[in-house]
């Protein structure tokens, strides 16, 4: 922030800040874009197929905010990795408005494992 590299004190930083973000949302508080945050889940079966992909999807008018993913099981967890974990969009020029993961064995793993994807959706 600009004007924070001119500040004298903790407040006077902390206000530039804050001015300079409301400025970048139109003069608007952040919490008037970001209300009525929810969590979604998406949980794979329980075996040992690999790869597995899921995908946490907001409802209608929502908008991705954030998310993350979770592998829980296997007889050997170190033998287990996300592979990937990001937002997407239902379709191509859409919003963000899911989450989507994928894990596979590194090394067989004959014990049954889950994953789980985690959406962070706000109503756009």
């Amino acid at each position: 922030v600009p004007s924070a590299a001119t500040a004298d004190s903790a407040t006077t930083a902390t206000n530039a800040t804050t001015a300079a973000n409301a400025a970048n949302l139109g003069g608007e508080p952040a919490g008037d874009y970001l209300n009525d945050i929810r969590m979604v889940t998406e949980t794979s079966a329980s075996d040992s197929t690999s790869p597995k992909t899921v995908a946490a999807n907001c409802a209608s008018g929502e908008q991705i905010v954030g998310g993350g993913a979770d592998i829980e099981g296997g007889t050997a967890p170190e033998n287990i990795v996300l592979q990937d974990s990001h937002p997407d969009q239902s379709d191509p020029g859409d919003p963000l408005d899911n989450w989507v993961a994928v894990a596979v064995e590194t090394d067989l793993d004959t014990g049954n494992w889950t994953l789980t994807a985690y959406a962070l959706c706000a109503d756009g």
